[in-house]
């Protein structure tokens, strides 16, 4: 057994000199074993000539293993095929907002191991314990559905399902008449009244019982808060010299430095009820796709819950195909 087999333990996320020979073996096992990535949600996208998804994936978890204060704790297990790892992060943003402290789970390397061995599921009760210790009373975590170990493994911990999430892409040309305009200043109101109001109301946190159906509608107002702060594009469309709905977007630049593609992402769609049944929820989503494709972007990524079908046919009726699934779990602590 070599120097960098037979470790397991956990670390705060730290400028700290001590930790870097650890964090170098944990990248050096995931770098030499490429079957590591391929449950990732990028696997499938696509790549130009000098590009990989294994690249791309593996600078990732470099760059969350060595960000100056980050958030993430990550738990580890170092084996001759590869390290099990996984992180939690701690969310400020959502403990502001529900009033109790909430973090995310994320899965991010399993080896090809026999399931007996339970090294994940050992990992993942450190993981629960350590956020139980630290006063976490809610954790969320998305799983590729094809990960069965991994699914498996969360349930055995005492995670819950509670959403599946398909990703599609499409590169096609979408003409439409009236692409959509950016967002004024002055339409920020209306807007946030519009999220608040208006949200598809079978996400993931709407299905679980003990969230507020009111505290989850606020949040939607603080998001759009965050995406104007942030500079990140706002369509709007109108109906009778009014906003009648919006779509926030975004242009991945981080992608697009490791594909070498332009990619475009769908984020967040919310349409006054007011105007439903009169075409708008389509020309919004179509109009907001021509103008994505007006800024020169080579592909456009989305997700939406398998539950909203009304999503899903906007989505195929658009040339988006799917290139992953997500599996959402919620495990209460108190």
């Amino acid at each position: 057994m070599s120097s960098k087999e037979g470790k397991s333990g956990f670390f705060l996320q730290k400028n700290d000199e001590n930790l870097i020979s650890l964090k170098n073996n944990i990248l050096d096992g995931i770098r030499a074993n490429p079957e590591l990535s391929k449950y990732d949600q990028y696997v499938n996208y696509f790549y130009k000539t000098g590009f990989s998804a294994e690249e791309y994936f593996n600078n990732r978890i470099q760059k969350l293993l060595f960000a100056k204060n980050g958030e993430w704790i990550f738990f580890y297990d170092l084996t001759s095929k590869g390290p099990y790892l996984i992180g939690v992060r701690i969310s400020g943003w959502d403990e502001e907002h529900f009033k109790f402290k909430m973090a995310f789970l994320q899965i991010f390397t399993v080896p090809n191991e026999p399931a007996k061995t339970n090294k994940l599921g050992s990992l993942l009760q450190q993981a629960i314990n350590y956020l139980r210790n630290e006063g976490v009373k809610f954790v969320s975590s998305r799983v590729n559905g094809d990960h069965i170990t991994a699914l498996h493994s969360m349930e055995n911990v005492g995670f819950r399902y509670y959403d599946n999430v398909i990703w599609p892409i499409t590169n096609a040309v979408i003409h439409n008449e009236n692409p959509m305009r950016l967002i004024s200043e002055k339409e920020t109101d209306r807007v946030k009244w519009i999220s608040e109001n208006f949200q598809y109301p079978r996400g993931h946190y709407y299905c679980d019982e003990r969230f507020e159906k009111k505290t989850i509608n606020s949040m939607y107002p603080k998001w759009v808060e965050t995406t104007l702060r942030n500079k990140e594009p706002i369509a709007v469309i109108e109906s009778n010299n009014k906003v009648a709905g919006f779509f926030v977007f975004k242009i991945d630049e981080e992608l697009y430095k490791y594909t070498g593609y332009k990619y475009g992402r769908l984020r967040l769609l919310a349409l006054d009820s007011e105007y439903r049944g009169q075409g708008l929820g389509e020309k919004l989503f179509k109009g907001t796709l021509s103008l994505i494709k007006n800024l020169g972007i080579d592909y456009i990524d989305s997700g939406y819950s398998t539950k909203n079908h009304i999503s899903a046919k906007l989505h195929v009726n658009a040339s988006f195909y799917s290139v992953y699934e997500e599996v959402t779990f919620h495990l209460w602590l108190d």
